[in-house]
C-alpha cells in the first residue's frame, strides 16, 4: 500500500469512527415513592431521593450553603439542582462525585421542567 493510499485509510476510518453513535449515560432519578401534581407540572420524590449525574454531564447547584464533610459537599437551604431540562428543589442534599458519576442524595424532593 502506498504512503498516499495508507493516508486515505487513515482518514476514512477517522471519518467512520467520528460518524459512529456514542453511547452516552443518561441521568437517573429514584425514590422511595413519588407523586405528581393535579396539573403534571412537578413531581415530588420522597424516601432516599437518588440523582445520577454521568460525570462531565453539566450540572448546576444552588444553596444558601454549602460545605464539605467527609468528601461529601452538603448543601443547605432552598437548594436548586438544574441538570439537562430538570429542576430539583429541596432543603438538604448531600452530593458525592467520582470519575464516573456525580451522586446527590436527599429525603425529598420537587422535580419539574426548565422553563425555556
Amino acid at each position: 500500500m502506498s504512503c498516499s493510499m495508507r493516508s486515505w485509510a487513515v482518514v476514512a476510518t477517522l471519518a467512520l469512527v467520528a460518524w459512529a453513535p456514542v453511547s452516552r449515560a443518561e441521568v437517573e432519578l429514584s425514590a422511595a415513592s413519588k407523586a405528581v401534581s393535579a396539573d403534571g407540572k412537578v413531581t415530588s420524590y420522597t424516601k432516599d431521593v437518588t440523582l445520577k449525574v454521568p460525570a462531565g454531564k453539566p450540572l448546576q447547584l444552588r444553596a444558601k450553603a454549602m460545605r464539605r464533610e467527609r468528601g461529601l459537599e452538603i448543601l443547605r437551604g432552598e437548594v436548586e439542582i438544574k441538570v439537562d431540562t430538570l429542576v430539583l428543589r429541596t432543603q438538604q442534599a448531600s452530593v458525592e462525585r467520582n470519575d464516573k458519576f456525580t451522586i446527590v442524595k436527599m429525603d425529598a424532593a420537587e422535580v419539574s421542567k426548565a422553563s425555556p
